[in-house]
Formats: C-alpha cells, sequence, structure tokens
C-alpha cells in the first residue's frame, strides 16, 4: 500500500496506523531518536522510573512492603 493512502486513510478514519505499524518491526530496527513520540517515550519512562523510587522510598518510611 502506498504511503499516501494509508496516510489518508488513517486522517478519514481519525487512527493513527502508521504507530500502530511500529509494533509489526523487528526489535533489531531501531527507532529515530529525533521522533517526537520515542522522545516523549523516553521521557515518559523515566518519570515513571522516578516516581516508582519515590513510592518505594514512601512505602519504606511507612513500613509498608511489597
Amino acid at each position: 500500500m502506498q504511503f499516501g493512502i494509508l496516510w489518508n486513510l488513517g486522517i478519514a478514519l481519525e487512527h493513527d496506523f502508521l504507530t500502530e505499524l511500529l509494533n509489526y518491526y523487528p526489535p533489531t530496527i531501531s527507532l529515530n531518536e529525533k521522533s517526537k513520540l520515542v522522545s516523549e517515550l523516553r521521557d515518559k519512562t523515566m518519570t515513571i522510573n522516578d516516581l516508582e523510587k519515590e513510592i518505594k522510598i514512601y512505602k519504606s518510611a511507612l513500613g509498608i512492603r511489597d
């Protein structure tokens, strides 16, 4: 399928087919680091990791075990 057709279908159906295709890439293919999606994912992952560390600290302070 041509890219333009996929793009137009996505716009018409309000569905992001292009991002969905990423699920089918082999894990050996590196993603474009300049991509907005990739940078947002990296930032969100770092935020989640930081918040998980904070939760462990709070649980420890309150004597809550996992």
